[in-house]
């Protein structure tokens, strides 16, 4: 088969059929299954009239934002000494928690229980550099300090969970010319079995100016996961989980039309997870079907694909959930 060809889809309905057995199992304990046996559905491409067939269909646990009635319509904040206010736009879960957002004229902001910040992201013009005349990296030492205030101001009684901070710069493709720079400040947690987790952050733009910051987001259950000192053996999870995605890798054999090249899984990021109305850590892995597609010649024929995409690169994810505790 050839390859490479990644496009929009306009519309189309082909009916195809996937039989996986769905099942939970427990791996010392440790009960293990698939998030939403919904998603199998991904794998029935009559459902990609969505124009998102290129782009995996994982879903978070959490669904869509919400709005809630007893929230503030207006609020204000204070973040290094200066307050900005901003209008309510929505909510949605954040760990055992519920965030909300407000959208104001300099920044946005989120927040959880009693209106504590957690993230703000400024809006601020992250000017192209160009690629003739590129300005010289920042030195890390200068980042660091910037965010180290940050950091003490609204993390320092958290230091333990955090090893020392890192920087990482990333260059955005804005044209053939010029590119964006970021440079993101992190705090990784020092602990290895949650390395994944985010921690804490602070982004500044290619000129050095404050773009966002984490304030105050921590992960409670990753936290929980080191307080307790759960152990667990990821090589094992991960190994339970992949052998769970046997009947789909299976169901590629049987197909004339797709053509299986690579199954691939995360290291897996720790969360909450709801069974039976309990409350437990756990740990999330996704796994990605990398394959390639062949679409009916028709489809080219009524123009909506072009001839080079007969044959395209497509990706779908399953998401599984090991109880940890």
């Amino acid at each position: 088969m050839k390859t490479r060809c990644f496009f929009l889809l306009l519309s189309a309905t082909i009916i195809l059929t996937v039989l996986v057995t769905s099942c939970k199992t427990t791996l010392n304990g440790q009960k293990c299954f698939l998030l939403d046996e919904s998603d199998l559905n991904a794998f029935d491409v009559s459902s990609w009239a969505d124009h998102n067939h290129n782009v995996s269909r994982y879903k978070t646990k959490y669904g869509e934002p919400f709005v809630l009635d007893d929230m503030p319509k207006t609020l204000t904040i204070e973040f290094m000494g200066k307050k900005y206010s901003g209008d309510y736009y929505a909510s949605n879960y954040f760990g055992d928690d519920i965030a909300s957002d407000y959208h104001g004229d300099a920044c946005y902001f989120e927040v959880i229980g009693s209106n504590e910040p957690i993230h703000i992201t400024f809006k601020i013009q992250n000017h192209p550099i160009l690629k003739s005349d590129p300005t010289p990296l920042i030195d890390d030492e200068v980042l660091i300090s910037k965010a180290n205030e940050i950091f003490e101001t609204y993390r320092s009684d958290l230091s333990y969970y955090y090893s020392a901070p890192t920087v990482v710069v990333v260059d955005y493709f804005e044209d053939a010319d010029s590119f964006l720079r970021e440079y993101r400040v992190e705090y990784r947690y020092r602990d290895e079995r949650v390395k994944n987790q985010g921690g804490f952050y602070v982004n500044f733009t290619g000129q050095g100016e404050l773009r966002s910051s984490s304030i105050g987001a921590l992960s409670t259950a990753a936290k929980l996961v080191i307080d307790r000192n759960i152990t667990f053996d990821l090589e094992k999870i991960k190994a339970e989980v992949l052998e769970q995605c046997e009947p789909v890798a299976k169901s590629f054999e049987t197909r004339s039309d797709r053509e299986l090249k690579e199954i691939s899984i995360d290291e897996g990021t720790i969360n909450f997870v709801y069974v039976d109305n309990v409350c437990h850590v756990g740990l999330y892995s996704k796994v990605t079907f990398h394959y390639i597609q062949e679409y009916p010649d028709e489809f080219i024929e009524n123009g909506r694909l072009s001839p080079d995409c007969k044959f395209a690169e497509e990706m779908k994810t399953l998401e599984f959930v090991t109880i940890l505790n």
